[in-house]
């Protein structure tokens, strides 16, 4: 590649040419960093709204088997008896028990 001399006016249009795309380039990269930092905030409310649901998942599937655990406590099942009826109230099942055990 041969060197030569550019005269001072044309020295002068590519410096301002690269000063004017050095502007378009530094602008550029201002919006992208502007763009970034909202989107890192969007990216933390997100974050913070999720942990939120999860927190609210991880307490209803809590309340949810503690419910199941107290139906369960219960639910008896009693070899023998009569299917007669629901049984509602513990004065029930006494009456049942005591009824088919010493009906037999």
């Amino acid at each position: 590649m041969k060197r030569g001399c550019v005269p001072l006016s044309k020295f002068d249009d590519l410096v301002s040419g690269l000063e004017s795309k050095e502007e378009l380039i530094l602008g550029a990269l201002a919006d992208a960093g502007a763009r970034l930092d909202s989107l890192e905030g969007e990216s933390e409310a997100a974050s913070a709204r999720a942990s939120r649901a999860e927190d609210r998942l991880s307490r209803a599937e809590l309340r949810a088997e503690e419910a199941e655990e107290a139906a369960r406590r219960y639910n008896l099942v009693v070899e023998g008896l009569r299917p007669r009826r629901r049984l509602e109230r513990p004065t029930h099942l006494d009456k049942l028990v005591k009824e088919d055990t010493f009906s037999k």
